[in-house]
C-alpha cells in the first residue's frame, strides 16, 4: 500500500479527477475498471489497471479520496494472478483509513 496527496482546487469534483487519473493511467496501464465508490463517509475514484513489468503481470488497485481541496491517493498492488484472492484485504483496509484534517 502507498499513499500520496494531491492539492486541488476546491471546484475539482471527483468524476473530474477520476476522469483525468484515468487518462493518464491509460498510458501506462491496460484499464480494466473505473467507478465511484464510497470509502467510509468519504466519495472516492476507484480504478483498477494491469500492466506487465519483466515479464510479471501486475493488477493495481487504485483510490482517489477527496477532502477538500485535497485527493488522497491510496495503492495497492499484487501479480495479477493473486489479485481476486487479495481484493478483500485491500478493500478492508482502505475502508478503515482515516485521514487528516
Amino acid at each position: 500500500m502507498n499513499i500520496a496527496t494531491e492539492s486541488v482546487p476546491a471546484e475539482i469534483t471527483i468524476e473530474q479527477y477520476l476522469e483525468a487519473a484515468t487518462q493518464q493511467l491509460a498510458q501506462l496501464y491496460e484499464i480494466e475498471s473505473q467507478e465511484i465508490t464510497a470509502v467510509g463517509d468519504y466519495e472516492a475514484g476507484k480504478i483498477v489497471g494491469q500492466f506487465s513489468a519483466e515479464g510479471l503481470e501486475v493488477k493495481q488497485l487504485f483510490y482517489a479520496i477527496k477532502s477538500e481541496d485535497t485527493f488522497w491517493i491510496v495503492t495497492y498492488a499484487t501479480a495479477a494472478a493473486e489479485f481476486e484472492s487479495r481484493l478483500p484485504d485491500f478493500e478492508r483496509s482502505i475502508q478503515s483509513l482515516e485521514l487528516e484534517s
